[in-house]
């Protein structure tokens, strides 16, 4: 092998010795020789053979030049490739590859990322490839002659230029909302004369006007036709921001990339209305959101969103959306993280999220959670009296005429399940309905500031009364609340201590008349007051007590017993029965309010027969 064309073999000066052992693969001889770059057809060479018939000059094959029209291919515009050289056939390869990732289309990597390019004979100096259509870069034109493959791929002297942008690549990446970032542009043949923009988010650069102003950019030609273009600094919300080339003399913009800010957009629930312990979802949409990210609801008054411990992100709860009229370019990047089985007491709440790689930390999404039902009440008095009305001052979020409250017997701190099925619910429930003259904003709801709270607080004055007849000085009460339906709960605040003053109950009776005859009767009246000496006592109390005879003088021994009638209610703490005796003496007559070890009230009837 010798450097020229032009040589007479045998060479004198060769650049491999005669003798070279070459590779037989198939019908080709392959020779190893080092005096050029493999497959360069830049270097022009005479290779010389000497077989039993002396030596001779090998003829060269393939490739040697090409050209394409127009000579700046544009990306995505069709542009033809013609190719030139010696004892070209239809059995050749013809092809491209990155020059950005390859040196050489020999290599095997190279090979098997070829795009084969479609060609027509013209003449067998001749190859034509029409309708090439390819995305901006730099390429290797890559021919085999043959289609032999493998090692016998020949590679372009010069590469094969597509002008357009490249790439868009973002300095920070991803970028975070809310951090300044920047964009730069890279492409082959960019000139000044265009402009280059970031358009809002959700946008088309084709519909963009004109008149869109151009942000100033820098333009560096130091490997031209390589050109990078720079950006102004960025500082956005998250989103899918297209990046648009406006070239001179176009009549539309079109997107050469889309620069993609990670972050949380918002949230949505899975209810307009989050009621009071009532189970909810919380999905949170954003970019990129990642197993990496923590969330928490916080109460509002907490703090804000700082000092949180959070929740992981778990993989499940991650999922892709597509985003509607985006740039084609755009990524599928918008996800959303699904929260289930939130349950929380009605109160204000802060959704907050960490973004992985933040350095900010925590961030507050969206607008406060509102969760409506009560808060808390207070009764006045705060130890009433039984039986006797007093108010209770129920304050909330959101409460209204659908919802439902109810005080039951008992301690919350002692049974949890009382606002769940004690047997009172069913007795005692009542509307918040006759009480909405009462319902209004909460005048104590402000802001740190001092101001009226943004928030639908509000308040509603009840009335009840409670008693139970336990004995014991007082019974302890749980308001218990109903928000429209949606579940009983208990309302936080001091239990009612109703003072039944009960510790005994005094009765005292008499009879009139004291006198009467066998078979008359008499009325006898039961008064019956509390320890605080108040009248005791209603309609269904009347069968607590326990009338009967005490004793009879002299005995009387064949007269029938007499009769007793049930003792039925008049009025508080009053009682009537009827006595009826059937035999002559002197009845003593007893009374018991049931289960009190207490004295026995007696009255005493003298009965005589009638002449």
């Amino acid at each position: 092998v010798g450097l020229g064309v032009s040589l007479v073999c045998p060479l004198a000066s060769p650049l491999a010795a005669s003798g070279v052992v070459g590779t037989q693969v198939g019908g080709m001889l392959a020779l190893a020789t080092e005096f050029s770059t493999p497959g360069n057809p830049s270097t022009a060479v005479t290779v010389c053979f000497n077989t039993s018939q002396g030596w001779s000059v090998v003829p060269r094959v393939g490739m040697s030049s090409y050209t394409t029209t127009p000579g700046l291919p544009l990306g995505g515009v069709a542009f033809a490739v013609d190719l030139y050289g010696a004892q070209l056939s239809s059995w050749d390869h013809l092809g491209v590859v990155s020059a950005r990732k390859f040196s050489a289309c020999w290599a095997a990597a190279a090979v098997a990322q070829l795009q084969a390019l479609n060609f027509t004979v013209v003449n067998s100096s001749h190859l034509l490839a029409h309708n090439v259509s390819l995305p901006p870069d730099q390429y290797l034109l890559c021919h085999s002659v043959g289609g032999q493959g493998g090692p016998w791929w020949v590679t372009a002297s010069t590469p094969l230029s597509v002008g357009g942008v490249v790439a868009v690549q973002l300095a920070s990446n991803p970028p975070l909302q809310y951090l300044p970032f920047t964009v730069s542009i890279s492409g082959l043949y960019l000139n000044a004369s265009e402009q280059y923009y970031v358009a809002p988010a959700g946008t088309l650069c084709a519909s963009l006007p004109l008149s869109t102003p151009g942000t100033p950019v820098q333009f560096n030609t130091t490997g031209w036709p390589w050109v990078q273009v720079l950006l102004p600094t960025q500082n956005l919300s998250c989103g899918a921001y297209p990046v648009c080339r406006l070239v001179s003399g176009a009549s539309t913009s079109t997107a050469v990339g889309v620069a993609t800010v990670n972050g949380v957009a918002g949230y949505s629930l899975s209810t307009a209305a989050v009621a009071d312990n009532v189970e909810f979802t919380v999905v949170v949409q954003g970019y990129n959101l990642t197993t990496g990210d923590l969330f928490e609801l916080t109460p509002a008054s907490s703090g804000g969103c700082s000092g949180l411990v959070g929740y992981d992100v778990l993989p499940f709860m991650l999922r892709s959306a597509s985003e509607s009229g985006a740039e084609p370019l755009a990524p599928s990047v918008p996800i959303t993280a699904t929260v289930r089985g939130q349950k929380l007491l009605a109160g204000v709440y802060l959704l907050c999220y960490r973004l992985y790689g933040d350095p900010r930390g925590w961030a507050s999404v969206g607008p406060p959670v509102v969760v409506q039902g009560p808060l808390w009440f207070e009764a006045l008095p705060v130890d009433p009296q039984r039986s006797t009305d007093f108010s209770v001052v129920l304050h909330g979020l959101n409460l209204s005429a659908a919802d439902q409250w109810a005080f039951v017997f008992g301690d919350i701190d002692q049974r949890y399940s009382l606002c769940y099925d004690s047997p009172d619910l069913a007795s005692r429930s009542r509307s918040v309905l006759p009480f909405i003259g009462s319902l209004g904003p909460d005048p104590n709801a402000t802001t740190a500031g001092g101001q009226p709270s943004p928030y639908p607080y509000n308040l509603v004055h009840l009335t009840d009364s409670v008693e139970k007849d336990i004995w014991k000085v007082c019974r302890v009460w749980t308001l218990c609340y109903n928000t429209q339906g949606k579940g009983w709960e208990p309302v936080p605040g001091h239990p009612v201590h109703a003072i039944d003053r009960m510790l005994s109950v005094q009765i005292t009776f008499g009879c009139s008349p004291e006198v009467l005859p066998v078979r008359r009767t008499a009325s006898c009246a039961i008064h019956a007051t509390d320890s605080a000496g108040l009248p005791y006592g209603n309609a269904s109390s009347a069968a607590l007590f326990n009338v009967f005879v005490a004793g009879v003088s002299p005995p009387a021994a064949s007269a029938s017993p007499p009769y007793i009638s049930p003792v039925r209610f008049v009025a508080t703490g009053t009682y009537l029965f009827y006595f009826t005796p059937f035999g002559v003496g002197s009845y003593v007559l007893g009374a018991q309010f049931q289960g009190l070890p207490l004295a026995t009230p007696t009255a005493t009837l003298e009965v005589y027969q009638e002449d």
